[in-house]
């Protein structure tokens, strides 16, 4: 078994893609949370660009969907890579919530650790 500890994305776009993601399914799914200053403006910005609020639940359907697809591939590439569970389990929490960065962080970690044991033989 090789072990890759859960990392975060490096860098911004790993709490642009959890905080979007997160006020997204808010202003879609929790009607009441639409009434809250910072995420009435996500809700006005999101039927502005989307044209409607059927418009803005589509693409935040199809984001969630993108997400759901995004955790499967990470269970796939943990089970190829013998990850044990535990932290397979981690990574793909994570890359629900914020998508393909946690991918990218993943690729990173396991080029790394390959490296270092490369370096060990």
């Amino acid at each position: 078994m090789v072990s890759i500890p859960l990392q975060f994305p490096r860098g911004p776009i790993g709490w642009v893609a959890l905080i979007g993601m997160v006020m997204g399914v808010s202003v879609v799914y929790l009607p009441t949370a639409r009434d809250l200053a910072p995420l009435k403006l996500v809700y006005g910005f999101g039927t502005m660009i989307f044209r409607s609020h059927a418009g803005l639940k589509l693409v935040m359907d199809f984001a969630m969907l993108a997400h759901v697809i995004e955790t499967a591939i990470i269970a796939v590439i943990c089970n190829r890579k013998r990850v044990p569970f535990t932290q397979t389990l981690g990574w793909m929490v994570q890359t629900l919530f914020v998508g393909y960065p946690s991918i990218a962080a993943f690729q990173h970690a396991a080029r790394k650790q390959g490296k270092a044991g490369r370096k060990a033989l």
